[in-house]
């Protein structure tokens, strides 16, 4: 039997013709458009994200199962995800999931981000339910082949423990409440591995420590081939890894800005856009505009990470596993000013050095300066510096007062407007507050090389944490120094200060003590209030221990001479009796039971002079000192700052 020939027709063959295979790459450019930011409405661009091609490649390799996308904010690492994420469904449409940090995040991405873009593709709106209310959900899309885009958040395992899923997009995973959440979601793809098509993207910024950041320790253990990104001079043609390091003050603004206190030289950098990156090989200083240039004739090199330092390698023959490194400065969508505005902002602030870490260089914050040595801190005296004398750059002088049952302890530092500062006195009052009261607050400290010209303790902290002991009378000393600074307040300077319990989002914030509990606030009575402050004394310990050390490179704190061998030896006792130590994956400041009193006088010094009290101490008009052969104009300037000093008002 001889078979007959037979002739499709065109529709047929449009049919049962294979499907063109597009790349992810060629796919955003053609079909995804943007839903949000400058670029909203248009078509994804990609010489806005010259290093997303790699990314996207290794997401189309059949080799690859998963891929760890380091990266901080505004580096598009996101859309790149999702755009992977999108371009798989047009392909071939299949149960696919995206994991959030909570619900609340979910949502909020569903309805201003997946929702938005499945809107704005053709191909993939058409493949949506033909009923409006199961296509597009809060936490779900559903498509007309019975196939959906999932929602998941961390507790929401058993919500959605029966659905496999061929592809998942893990987004800001470090922000996760349960880390155990992520290996949760990983696991829905478990159904489809075997079949040698699933894909896993885990996408996000580190955050914390190294301890506590999942996305960085698994990026680092799991993968293959570690990429970092390397830029190519637009001068000389090398390829250049950026470090921040290289990124510096236009030289010809250098020595300007040099003599400006170190907030308003970051500000001045970044208005001014002052910043310039320096190639290791040629010097030529890029501009933001060379720096984009450089980044879009850049590419990735592949390595692997040894003992958590990169090195560069070969690339790995069809890796399972890849990562992607990038950091802020690497992108067109970040200033080079910006991030050097950051970098001097932090250097004094370890709470802006552990942000700097993961929102700039993505990577997790680690722990430099767990103690100071006796010997770090010998080495900021200065010889020239008198005990109970303040140097001639004195712009305001402030105390700190730890009150204890048998006395009190207490620091008295003068601070330049740059933010330099000495320490000037300190010691033990066995008398307590009252001894406070009659010989310390009433001090004029002289001012070397300036005749004439004395420092009064413009502000002073004192502790009001106390303890539950009593004294004669029966009061707790909180309940006592409460009542001296209601005494004290109208003739001294004086506020109460508090540690905080909790991590606080600025190291100082005003309060009142004295309400009256159960009452409404229109009819607390104001008479016997207090007004005090609460403090991160976290962070404040973080900035001493930087700045009592001779590699400060802002704000150094220095000491007096010693008039007689040994006499600073107990003030560095004290100062060094706190180590910080990891402690249930957080950084925290453990004594051991060692007298701490004068470390904590120091705590209470410098938040008296930080910007966050108002009024702050570097907007003083003029110096906070006595003239007493002063024009009547300068005496009329000392007595309205007099009067602000002494206002309870003038938090």
């Amino acid at each position: 039997m001889t078979s007959t020939p037979f002739a499709l027709l065109p529709a047929e063959k449009a049919i049962f013709k294979r499907r063109a295979k597009v790349s992810t790459y060629l796919w955003a450019r053609q079909n995804l458009r943007i839903v949000s930011g400058p670029y909203r409405g248009q078509l994804w661009r990609p010489e806005v994200a010259p290093y997303a091609k790699a990314i996207m490649d290794a997401f189309d390799s059949p080799s690859v199962r998963k891929i760890f996308i380091v990266a901080p904010s505004q580096t598009t690492k996101t859309t790149i995800a999702y755009a992977c994420l999108l371009a798989e469904l047009a392909r071939e449409m299949s149960p696919v999931g995206v994991g959030m940090p909570d619900e609340k995040a979910l949502k909020r991405k569903f309805g201003e981000g997946l929702t938005q873009y499945i809107q704005r593709i053709p191909s993939l709106r058409e493949q949506l339910h033909t009923d409006p209310r199961r296509a597009l959900q809060t936490t779900r899309v559903e498509f007309r082949s019975g196939d959906g885009l999932y929602g998941m958040w961390a507790g929401s395992e058993a919500q959605m423990s029966s659905v496999s899923m061929r592809v998942v997009v893990l987004d800001e995973e470090d922000a996760y409440p349960d880390p155990m959440s992520v290996q949760t979601m990983e696991e829905r793809v478990t159904a489809y591995e075997h079949m040698g098509n699933s894909k896993i993207i885990r996408v996000s910024k580190p955050r914390g420590l190294a301890e506590s950041s999942t996305i960085w320790r698994d990026a680092c253990r799991e993968a293959q081939v570690f990429y970092r990104f390397a830029a190519r001079c637009p001068a000389c043609g090398k390829l250049e890894f950026m470090e921040d390091s290289s990124i510096q003050i236009c030289v010809t603004e250098k020595e300007e800005l040099a003599a400006l206190p170190r907030e308003a030289r970051a500000q001045e950098i970044q208005r001014r856009k002052l910043a310039r990156y320096v190639c290791s090989g040629c010097k030529y200083a890029w501009t933001d505009q060379s720096r984009n240039l450089a980044l879009r004739r850049g590419r990735w090199i592949p390595g692997h990470m040894e003992e958590g330092a990169w090195k560069a390698a070969e690339h790995t023959a069809r890796p399972s596993v890849v990562a992607f490194h990038l950091r802020s400065w690497e992108t067109v969508m970040v200033s080079l000013s910006t991030v050097l505005h950051d970098w001097f902002l932090a250097q004094d602030d370890p709470r802006r050095l552990q942000n700097y870490d993961n929102n700039r260089r993505a990577v997790p914050y680690r722990v430099i300066t767990r103690e100071t040595p006796a010997d770090a801190l010998r080495a900021m005296i200065l010889e020239d510096q008198e005990r109970g004398t303040c140097p001639p750059e004195t712009w305001a002088v402030t105390c700190g007062i730890d009150v204890q049952m048998l006395g009190c302890w207490y620091v008295v530092r003068a601070w330049a407007k740059d933010g330099r500062s000495w320490l000037v006195d300190w010691g033990f009052l066995p008398e307590g507050l009252s001894e406070a009261e009659d010989v310390l607050l009433p001090k004029q400290y002289p001012v070397a090389r300036r005749e004439g010209v004395f420092a009064p303790i413009w502000r002073a902290a004192v502790d009001t944490g106390g303890g539950k002991d009593s004294n004669e009378h029966g009061w707790s000393k909180t309940e006592e120094t409460y009542a001296w600074l209601q005494q004290a307040v109208l003739e001294w300077p004086v506020f109460g200060v508090k540690g905080a319990k909790r991590e606080m989002a600025i190291p100082v914030k005003a309060t009142t003590w004295g309400n009256q509990p159960g009452q409404p606030q229109k009819f607390q009575a104001f008479e016997g209030k207090i007004i005090g402050h609460m403090l991160d004394t976290r962070a404040f310990k973080d900035r001493i221990h930087s700045r009592l050390n001779p590699e400060a490179k802002m704000s150094p704190m220095y000491l007096h001479r010693e008039s007689e061998p040994g006499e600073l030896t107990e003030y560095i006792r004290q100062l060094t009796a706190e180590r910080k130590i990891i402690e249930n994956g957080k950084e925290v400041w453990k004594a051991g039971g060692r007298d701490n009193h004068l470390f904590d006088c120091e705590v209470y010094a410098l938040a008296a002079a930080d910007p966050m009290w108002t009024p702050a101490m570097r907007m003083l008009p003029e110096p906070a000192l006595v003239f007493p052969q002063a024009t009547p104009r300068q005496r009329k300037r000392t007595s309205k700052l007099s009067a602000l000093r002494r206002s309870p008002y003038a938090r």
